[in-house]
């Protein structure tokens, strides 16, 4: 490859180098600051690094909870927290489907949820069916305004909201749609390539890309992982779960950290694989992970409303730190928001959908029950949806 400025070679010249795009940079755009160029994303202003390390890279100050139900109704509402302020507000119906027994994952703009329920094409049209009975369908939020991102639905799995990028035709068939094409295993824009249940879903913060695992519809299917390169919103499948079953997991620094059914494996960065860890936290899709900055990860022991404790867990191994922590009150189906000093328990399931909220303190690992100005609005119980979190610094470069 080359790309010549003058008489120099720009990309594996040696005067100056620009490597050639890695696998993670896929359809990242030339660019130049006037004095060297670097591969970048829509959105990203250098190339390097956003902090001078993982915890701060980025400075959380905001989050959101979306999707979740009540009974047999599964919601599109999403909901905004301000960490400094615990206040809660509404945003609206913002999700482009009903989203209930989902996962998700975010980059630094955008929210995404994985097994969204509505589907408008046949066999992936869920609509009708109760929460777990989900589709392929991905859908996505704007991290500054709280808003729905839209995008073509007649190109599905083909489509990149930027205009390029590599994915398949209708009949699965690798096509060309210029700069973004990668032979990306057949797959691209922002859907999953099978349905899951009681999936899980995460991100490498750094890296910039989010991961799918566990849960397959049909439990037969292979065991696949979906990709997405956040930059060019591309989709593409790499290395194989380890297992299927209901699947909850917690995002590292280096590494995911995953429970199939109680099969526990990390998934690494750096090359996509699996490695067996202990723990005695065991969620089994029901109970859900809180991930920190801190170098540490909470656990939920699993089973649905039956566990008053949860497990605190090295970021290093996986391995227990201390003994169980007491939790406020019994619950699951949580949705779990990460902040940069502490998180929440957004809305839970305790034996009825409820609203419910509770902050957690890294720093001591204490918990507490917060009041009406902290919790959802616009529907009452909201178990089983998704969080995101972000930095407004960030995030106002795509506001729009």
């Amino acid at each position: 490859m080359a790309f010549k400025i003058g008489s120099t070679n720009w990309i594996g010249g040696t005067n100056p180098v620009l490597p050639v795009p890695t696998t993670s940079q896929r359809g990242a755009q030339l660019m130049t600051n006037g004095t060297f160029g670097f591969w970048s994303y829509p959105g990203e202003t250098s190339g390097s690094a956003l902090g001078g390390t993982f915890e701060t890279r980025t400075i959380l100050t905001h989050g959101y909870q979306a999707g979740g139900y009540k009974g047999g109704n599964p919601w599109r509402s999403v909901n905004k927290t301000w960490h400094s302020t615990d206040i809660t507000v509404y945003c609206g119906e913002q999700l482009q489907y009903a989203c209930a027994y989902v996962e998700g994952y975010f980059s630094d703009y955008n929210g995404y949820v994985t097994g969204a329920q509505g589907g408008s094409d046949g066999s992936e049209d869920n609509s009708a069916s109760p929460p777990g009975e989900t589709s392929k369908r991905t859908v996505s939020v704007n991290l500054h305004t709280g808003m729905g991102r839209s995008r073509e639905r007649d190109v599905r799995d083909s489509y990149s909201t930027f205009g390029f990028g590599g994915g398949a035709n209708e009949s699965g068939s690798a096509v060309s749609q210029g700069a973004g094409d990668a032979s990306v295993g057949n797959l691209g824009g922002w859907d999953g390539s099978i349905r899951r249940n009681f999936h899980t879903a995460g991100q490498n913060q750094t890296g910039q890309v989010g991961y799918i695992m566990g849960g397959n519809l049909p439990a037969s299917t292979t065991n696949i992982t979906d990709k997405m390169h956040f930059g060019t919103e591309i989709m593409y499948s790499t290395t194989a779960s380890p297992a299927n079953g209901n699947s909850a997991s917690g995002s590292g620094q280096n590494v995911i950290w995953c429970s199939f059914g109680g099969t526990k494996r990390s998934l690494a960065f750096s090359n996509d694989a699996f490695t067996s860890f202990t723990s005695s936290g065991s969620p089994d899709g029901w109970g859900k992970w809180l991930t920190t900055k801190k170098g540490f990860h909470y656990i939920g022991t699993g089973t649905s409303s039956t566990s008053a404790n949860q497990i605190k867990s090295s970021d290093t191994n996986g391995t227990d730190i201390g003994t169980a922590y007491a939790r406020v009150r019994a619950y699951s189906e949580e949705n779990n928001q990460m902040g940069q000093e502490w998180g929440y328990v957004i809305g839970h399931h305790d034996g009825q959908q409820t609203n419910h909220t509770i902050k957690i303190l890294y720093s001591n690992d204490a918990m507490y029950s917060m009041g009406s100005a902290t919790r959802p609005k616009g529907h009452f119980g909201t178990s089983s949806g998704v969080c995101w979190s972000a930095s407004a610094s960030i995030t106002q470069a795509q506001a729009s």
